[in-house]
């Protein structure tokens, strides 16, 4: 009678392993690989010793990129049309999915120890993985080879897949193959299979994926790591110059233009203008003091908004401030820091984007933290797209959440030494993480933190529905929109094309027509199902500082 692994009785993980403990080879098909989950057999793939029949080999038969397209392309090679240089590329195109599972959810070291074991057993030729391209293919049979006379080959055949849930959580029903017939006719399916013009391998391009990862097995730069962090922090300040960035003959003309409004129209123009800077100051704040003398300087200088042009002038104490001050203050803080490092070096403009989320780094405590405890600085960006920064002690307890103090603690240059990590540095991010939901949830609810664009948004259109609910200012379409606000996150688009109006002070009524437009162009909520049930934050990076 067969063995029944349910994940209950027997854990088909552990019948695995003791099979694996004397075998030379094996063959696994699965419909559904998860990277991460491979640190469940990788101890004992490094017992193999490599190359035919000493080997794993691994088939895959659901991958969901570019399926039907990639069947296209292979469909075209009947007549020839394909060639190898876009076999390559379709098969990078497949390992991307493999890419992205490495950016979901919180990393652990025996995830990182378990990825690193698969990148080097493909190096050593103990792995080889192929994707099953003919058609779908949902199986899931592991075989096993042994140097046994009476039973060599051993099956188990069921429902898991090469996943953690798979092979040690309930829900999953396996038996083991014991009858040599019945295991050699597997063998036969399997090779079928695996031999098909339609199975392509990708293990270079997994190895490639996990060396490139925060997996990777080096050091990364913490410069680099510190680069990272400004760059995603001001996203949407080089968006705004991005998307309103005056034409360089235009900047030219306007230029000389502002300047004549001081300048005498004889003046020559032709030297440096920082020269006229402190006299232009002086004049116009005698003109603002000579209007005051007249008409009095409590007029309203921005239409609603009565402000003394004199305190204007003088920046006084919370003149410029907004709901969003401390943001738009990093923001701006974060791409100077960007623009400085990129102007020095702007390979950095290509290094910096590519660098994967999840990725960590070490460095030393400045000289003036020193006296703080060592910890990580965690970055990550929430379900409702706001982006946090923690640090956290050695014993997880926070030590700072001010954003530009933690930035400022990240500084750092192109010659900082890259430091190996502190032993806990993951369940460090781990704490990091949970001291963010909770502060999250704690100040911004639903709508996310009231200084961000979702909730600024939401409020004044549903407030401005309710005032002029029943006449011609709004309408059904305005109402689904508020109410999607409501229910989905922004998407990016829509995050940063608000944030910019509202800081210019759009009325409600056009605030109103936007967010209508940006509902029917689909370009304001995540709303699809998948994006609507995830709410785990994105980690980007973090950083270690230790003395």
């Amino acid at each position: 009678m067969p063995k029944i692994f349910d994940n209950i009785e027997n854990h088909f993980v552990q019948g695995l392993h003791n099979t694996l403990d004397v075998s030379h080879r094996g063959d696994f098909c699965v419909g559904y690989f998860n990277l991460r989950g491979w640190k469940q057999v990788a101890i004992q793939m490094d017992n193999l010793k490599g190359g035919d029949g000493n080997y794993c080999r691994l088939l895959i038969g659901m991958q969901k990129p570019l399926l039907e397209i990639i069947r296209e392309y292979f469909y075209k090679t009947e007549q020839g049309i394909i060639d190898n240089q876009t076999a390559a590329s379709i098969k990078k195109k497949l390992a991307q999915e493999f890419k992205d599972q490495l950016t979901i959810g919180i990393p652990t070291e025996e995830d990182e120890i378990g990825l690193r074991r698969l990148s080097q057993q493909i190096k050593d030729k103990k792995v080889v993985v192929k994707l099953f391209l003919r058609h779908p293919l949902h199986a899931k049979l592991y075989l096993l080879f042994r140097d046994d006379k009476i039973s060599p080959i051993i099956g188990y055949l069921g429902s898991s897949n090469l996943t953690l849930a798979g092979l040690l959580h309930q829900g999953e029903l396996n038996v083991d193959v014991l009858e040599q017939d019945a295991a050699s006719k597997l063998t036969k399916w399997f090779e079928d299979r695996w031999n098909d013009r339609w199975c392509i391998e990708i293990s270079g391009e997994l190895a490639e994926i996990i060396d490139n990862s925060w997996a990777a097995d080096r050091l990364v730069s913490p410069y680099h790591i510190y680069l990272k962090i400004a760059y995603h922090l001001s996203r949407e300040a080089r968006a705004g110059l991005t998307e309103f960035k005056i034409p360089k003959i235009l900047q030219e003309k306007l230029h000389s233009f502002q300047l004549r409004l001081f300048i005498p129209e004889d003046k020559d123009l032709g030297i440096c203008p920082e020269k006229f800077i402190e006299s232009i100051g002086g004049r116009l704040k005698k003109r603002i003091e000579e209007n005051a003398e007249v008409v009095g300087s409590d007029e309203v200088f921005f239409d609603g908004d009565p402000v003394k042009i004199h305190d204007f002038y003088n920046e006084k104490q919370g003149i410029l401030d907004e709901e969003d001050d401390t943001e738009v203050d990093l923001a701006s803080y974060a791409y100077q820091i960007w623009k400085n490092a990129t102007d020095a070096d702007p390979t950095l403009k290509k290094t910096i984007p590519d660098l994967p989320h999840v990725i960590y780094a070490t460095k030393s405590l400045k000289q003036e933290d020193e006296k703080k405890n060592e910890g990580v600085v965690v970055y990550t960006r929430m379900a409702d797209d706001n982006d946090v920064l923690v640090w956290v002690d050695r014993n997880g307890e926070i030590i700072t959440q001010s954003q530009h103090e933690i930035l400022k603690a990240a500084e750092c240059n192109s010659d900082t030494p890259a430091l190996y990590k502190l032993d806990n540095h993951h369940k460090l991010v781990e704490k990091g993480i949970e001291h963010i939901r909770q502060v999250e949830s704690a100040i911004g609810g639903q709508l996310g933190k009231k200084s961000g664009a979702r909730y600024r948004t939401y409020m004044r259109l549903n407030r401005y529905y309710e005032e002029y609910k029943g006449t011609l200012f709004v309408n059904e379409a305005l109402k689904r929109a508020i109410d999607d606000i409501y229910k989905f996150p922004l998407k990016e688009f829509a995050r940063e094309t608000l944030n910019r109006q509202l800081k210019a002070g759009i009325s409600d009524e056009d605030l109103a027509n936007l967010i209508v437009s940006l509902r029917n162009e689909n370009k304001l909520c995540n709303t699809k199902e998948e994006e609507k049930t995830y709410k785990e934050p994105q980690i980007i990076c973090s950083l270690g500082l230790i003395r």
